[in-house]
């Protein structure tokens, strides 16, 4: 009589485990796991292979399994579905050293990004704004607020001031900014952000779609073009169970210490 072979995984056969190592194996497995969802094997919104198909295709104990995968949902990477299975969760990973749009990153990888505006005008600049823009009280500002979804959930609320000069009329922007830019010859040399943790007020927890007073990321991005001139100021306030942030350091930058 034939016995019914496993089905073989070819995703989790990409998966090396080494007895040999030192490292826990239940570590390694959610090593492996994590690195190959960042890798796109496993897509946001995707299930993963049950706790039993990854014992046995892998050869490790079911414990083994359960403690990877139970690794990876207190990270916020997976989360468990009752009566569903573990899928994996998608968190938008932004380098610090580059500076990609927002519809760029989510449309990379493969889902939907969307806009709604919540304030989009053009007016005079306050003289706190011009005096951060480096132009004049009398020119006018790009006042660009919005929620950005990707898939149909929030992910960031962003705020956006813009001089004039960069782009006339406010309508011209859709979903990208920086496409909105581009259109109007205006390229960015340089920007320079700066990441700090608030706390969400009334009004922010609900465009952000969180608690009062929940905790998220504010980065002030401040950006350049080949002149030295500011063309966008943007404050984008980050969901904190969304968004990595990752930067590089090599060698010479740690310096003696």
């Amino acid at each position: 009589m034939d016995t019914e072979q496993p089905v073989i995984d070819a995703r989790l056969a990409q998966l090396t485990l080494d007895a040999n190592n030192s490292t826990p194996l239940y570590i390694q497995l959610g090593e492996q796991i994590a690195n190959a969802v960042r890798a796109g094997v496993w897509r946001a919104e995707e299930a993963l292979p049950s706790e039993r198909t990854i014992s046995e295709q892998l050869g490790v104990s079911r414990v083994t399994s359960r403690k990877a995968i139970e690794t990876l949902i207190n990270q916020g990477m997976l989360q468990r579905r009752r009566g569903s299975g573990t899928y994996v969760i998608f968190r938008q990973t932004q380098a610090t050293t580059q500076l990609v749009s927002f519809s760029t990153e989510i449309t990379q990888r493969g889902l939907r990004p969307k806009s709604v505006w919540i304030e989009k005008l053009s007016r005079l600049a306050s003289k706190a704004e011009s005096l951060s823009l480096g132009i004049s009280s009398k020119d006018r500002v790009l006042v660009l607020a919005r929620q950005r979804f990707a898939d149909d959930e929030i992910f960031s609320v962003e705020r956006a001031l813009v001089p004039g000069w960069v782009i006339p009329d406010p309508d011209r922007v859709d979903q990208s900014l920086y496409k909105a830019m581009a259109a109007e010859g205006v390229q960015i040399e340089r920007a320079i952000q700066r990441i700090r943790a608030i706390n969400a007020d009334k009004e922010l927890a609900m465009q952000a779609g969180v608690a009062i007073a929940e905790a998220m990321l504010q980065i002030t991005r401040t950006s350049y073009d080949k002149d030295g001139r500011i063309v966008e100021i943007t404050d984008t306030f980050c969901r904190s169970d969304r968004y990595d942030f990752v930067a590089e350091i090599t060698a010479d930058s740690l310096g003696n210490g």
